[in-house]
C-alpha cells in the first residue's frame, strides 16, 4: 500500500485509489460495511463484511473511518421499529 499525496491509498492489487478521509458506512445491526467502489452490475449497492473490505483494499485499522448507518436488507427489516410505522 502506497500513502499519496492527496490523502488517497493507492490499492495495487486493484489498482484504484481509496479516499482515506472517507468515512466508510458500517450498518448498525450486521456491521457490514458500503463498498462504494465496488461495481454492482444490478445498481444496487454492495455491502460486505469489515474484514473483507480491509483485505480487499489492503487496509489497517488505523486507516479506517466508520460512520454507522443501516444495510438496505435491515432497514427493509427493521423499518417499523426505527420509525414507528
Amino acid at each position: 500500500m502506497i500513502v499519496e499525496p492527496l490523502g488517497h491509498v493507492a490499492c495495487l492489487s486493484l489498482g484504484k485509489n481509496v479516499p482515506m478521509a472517507t468515512f466508510i458506512m458500517a450498518c448498525c445491526f450486521c456491521q457490514e460495511v458500503r463498498d462504494e467502489l465496488a461495481n454492482a452490475e444490478d445498481g444496487e449497492e454492495s455491502w460486505v463484511t469489515l474484514q473483507t473490505y480491509r483485505t480487499k483494499y489492503q487496509l489497517t485499522e488505523r486507516e479506517l473511518r466508520l460512520s454507522h448507518t443501516y444495510c438496505p436488507g435491515r432497514l427493509t427489516r427493521y423499518k417499523h421499529l426505527l420509525f414507528g410505522g
